[in-house]
């Protein structure tokens, strides 16, 4: 797999967590970035363009090691009230955070 070296030892060890195989250790996911590299650095201009969010987790995964069962990937995290908007209520961004109004 792109981005990490270990794939078959990383697949064979998540295969044998989940059928319950006592291993020689737990399993572990340590994901580090490189020293001086700013991920959020593009705030939101990426959070509603596929194509520019691609590239920048592709860029990310370029600049982080993965130690122990870690694995490159992403989480489309729209929020706890992300459903919110679709209800009506407005949401207001910010680089960090989101808040809906009531509506």
């Amino acid at each position: 797999m792109k981005y990490i070296g270990n794939w078959e030892e990383i697949k064979t060890r998540m295969r044998g967590y989940w059928d319950r195989e006592v291993m020689d250790r737990c399993c572990v996911a340590l994901m580090v970035n490189d020293p001086g590299f700013d991920f959020d650095a593009n705030g939101l201009q990426n959070y509603f363009n596929a194509e520019r969010a691609d590239a920048a987790h592709r860029e990310r995964f370029a600049h982080q090691a993965f130690f122990g069962e870690a694995i490159p990937c992403l989480f489309p995290y729209f929020g706890t009230a992300g459903t919110a908007e679709y209800t009506g209520c407005r949401a207001e961004r910010t680089p960090r955070t989101v808040w809906f109004h009531p509506w």
